[in-house]
C-alpha cells in the first residue's frame, strides 16, 4: 500500500496540471459513514497525496459505463479504510470544479459496526 501512496503523491502535480488545462468530465462517489449507536461521529480520512492537511470523507472516482455509483462507493471505502458499509443510501449529488476538472459527485450515507481505529 505504501508504494501506491507514493506513486499517487508523485503524480498528483501532473494530474492537477492536466485537469486545469483539459478540464475533463469526471464522476465520483463519496460516503458519509456513521456508527449506528454513535451517529454523531463521522469517519474522516486524510489522503497521502494533494493537500495532506485536509480531512475528507472517503470516496473516489468511477466510470458510469463500467460501474454503478453505489458499487464505486463501497469499493472506495474498502480500498481507503478497509471496512464494509451497511445501509448505503444516496443523499444527493453535487458538481465541483475546484480541482480544474468538471466533477459530478454522488454523495451517500452508510453505517458500519466496525470500531477499530487505524493510523
Amino acid at each position: 500500500m505504501k508504494i501506491i501512496a507514493n506513486i499517487y503523491y508523485l503524480i498528483q502535480p501532473v494530474r492537477s496540471l492536466y485537469w486545469r488545462i483539459c478540464k475533463p468530465k469526471t464522476f465520483g462517489a463519496r460516503v458519509v459513514i456513521t456508527h449506528p449507536q454513535i451517529p454523531e461521529n463521522v469517519l474522516l480520512i486524510r489522503h497521502t497525496y494533494g493537500d495532506t492537511t485536509l480531512w475528507n470523507i472517503p470516496g473516489g472516482g468511477y466510470r458510469p459505463g463500467k460501474e454503478k455509483s453505489e458499487d464505486a462507493a463501497k469499493r472506495e471505502v474498502m480500498e481507503e479504510v478497509g471496512i464494509n458499509i451497511l445501509n448505503l443510501k444516496k443523499v444527493g449529488e453535487y458538481y465541483s470544479d475546484s480541482e480544474g476538472k468538471r466533477d459530478t459527485v454522488i454523495l451517500f450515507h452508510g453505517t458500519t459496526t466496525e470500531t477499530r481505529a487505524t493510523t
